[in-house]
């Protein structure tokens, strides 16, 4: 006979939970669907910690591990949840990867997480599964999978950011065009577009000339690849997505580098080889641009700490930042649009906007309001900053004539069509 593991008891399972008005996902409080994972839970958490595992991710608390959340607000601490997932008894060994033969399948996964497709062994690259969301709660399982969306999404940019450089001798209209970098299982083989991203000693040598050009345009890029993710940017005509992006590229990109470098505990603009842009220009100053001189050192180190410093103050939770990151991309102030470019855009904002406002307030109470009037004076803050900026870059490029720029750069920093 075979002999039962006396460490771990097996699992009591109850019947007809579904049925049952009186047992509750252990995780959340929701309706259980079943056992998930050797535990009583819904499918939203079920498929929470499945992703989680899968993707290989960690979060951490804002609140020191105190958050309270229930099947309403369960959104809210990411990290804590998963704690709570841990912490009940769910099982990661339950947990089958995806094959690589299957790793495109759009199948669902049973109840019971018997999947004959499966695999017990993880694919060499872990990635987000796009898995059904079934949950009691209709309105916040669409809420929930819209904020997992955007979080995987930056989690996706971030992970390419670290690994590569994405500077481009390419012009803005030329990379609308081109296939999405982010939904990429494969990366590194949408950069082959590029002729120079074969071409190592030409990023070795624009690094020893200028390293601040290199990471500005390859965050940039980046930029472009977030904006072309959107279902509603897609539905743009091809004019208004390049003045979107000329108008708010910019502000994108000090919204973006200011949270990287806080994540990464800097207090100035840092870029993912650990190089400060402050430092590089006040020891190096031969190695970048004339109009980032030390001679301009006082605009130049607003630039370049300011940002950061609202950044940090503010505190964002992951949720918050993409929310807010979102809502300032589809927020111009710009007659060139079209009268249907400024509508779609318009719905989209302030659908954005309904949900970090619902995000705040799950997460602060009472002090959301304040928290909005925050967020909202921090973005205004780095739009002046970036148009600063860009006057800066007109003046060199007409009085000096000396600014020397991507063309992806001069489209969003001089908004030059291209």
């Amino acid at each position: 006979s075979i002999q039962e593991d006396k460490s771990k008891p097996p699992v009591k399972k109850f019947k007809n939970v579904r049925k049952s008005e009186g047992f509750k996902c252990v995780v959340c409080g929701d309706k259980p669907t079943g056992y998930h994972y050797d535990v009583l839970s819904c499918n939203g958490c079920k498929t929470f910690f499945r992703r989680t595992i899968i993707a290989g991710r960690t979060f951490k608390c804002t609140k020191n591990g105190t958050c309270e959340f229930d099947k309403d607000f369960r959104c809210v601490c990411r990290s804590c949840r998963f704690e709570k997932c841990v912490g009940v008894g769910m099982n990661s060994k339950g947990i089958q990867w995806p094959s690589s033969a299957k790793r495109g399948s759009s199948s669902s996964t049973s109840d019971d997480d018997n999947n004959k497709e499966a695999t017990k062994t993880p694919p060499n690259v872990r990635q987000v599964q796009v898995i059904p969301r079934t949950i009691a709660n209709p309105a916040e399982s669409a809420f929930c999978g819209q904020i997992e969306d955007l979080l995987t999404k930056e989690m996706r940019l971030c992970s390419i950011r670290e690994k590569c450089s994405l500077f481009t001798s390419h012009h803005l209209s030329e990379i609308l065009h081109m296939p999405v970098i982010i939904g990429s299982n494969q990366p590194s083989e949408r950069l082959l577009i590029d002729p120079r991203q074969k071409r190592t000693e030409f990023f070795e040598k624009l690094f020893s000339m200028n390293p601040i050009k290199l990471w500005m345009i390859s965050d940039l890029h980046l930029v472009t690849e977030y904006c072309k993710s959107f279902s509603a940017f897609n539905r743009l005509s091809h004019m208004d997505k390049m003045t979107l992006i000329a108008h708010m590229g910019g502000l994108q990109l000090m919204i973006t580098q200011s949270y990287y470098s806080v994540r990464s505990g800097h207090g100035t603009t840092t870029f993912p080889d650990g190089s400060g842009a402050l430092d590089m220009i006040e020891t190096k100053s031969s190695r970048c641009s004339n109009v980032l001189d030390p001679s301009n050192t006082p605009w130049i180190v607003e630039l370049f700490s300011q940002p950061v410093q609202l950044m940090q103050q503010l505190q964002l939770s992951d949720a918050v930042y993409a929310l807010m990151r979102a809502v300032a991309l589809f927020s111009p102030l710009d007659d060139e649009l079209s009268y249907e470019g400024r509508k779609l855009i318009s719905e989209e904002r302030d659908r954005l906007t309904d949900m970090l406002t619902k995000q705040l307030f799950s997460e602060y109470g009472s002090a959301a309001p304040t928290k909005m009037v925050a967020i909202q004076s921090m973005i205004q803050t780095m739009y002046r900053l970036n148009e600063k900026r860009r006057q800066q870059f007109i003046y060199f490029n007409i009085v000096k004539k000396d600014l020397d720029l991507s063309p992806l750069g001069r489209a969003v920093h001089l908004r030059e069509k291209s």
